[in-house]
């Protein structure tokens, strides 16, 4: 989709989503009330046409997670919605 700046502007952009990190390259952690189907339209819809755009959105529903991550994503991804 873009380098991480033009990634960072877009979720900046959409108002839909209330907050976004990222500890990892490629990957952005958002939360948003918006379903999936709403955030792909809502992201696609501020490409430059003609890009070529690939990305995933899934939501995370339960504590059956685990990994290597900083304590400020844990805490992030643990935020009631």
């Amino acid at each position: 989709m873009g380098n991480r700046e033009e990634v960072k502007a877009i979720l900046n952009d959409i108002s839909e989503v209330l907050s976004w990190r990222y500890d990892m390259p490629y990957s952005f952690y958002i939360l948003s009330d918006a379903s999936a189907n709403q955030l792909v339209d809502l992201i696609h819809s501020k490409v430059a046409e003609g890009k070529s755009v690939r990305f995933f959105i899934t939501e995370i529903l339960n504590s059956n997670r685990q990994g290597y991550l900083p304590k400020a994503t844990w805490d992030f991804l643990g935020q009631e919605r």
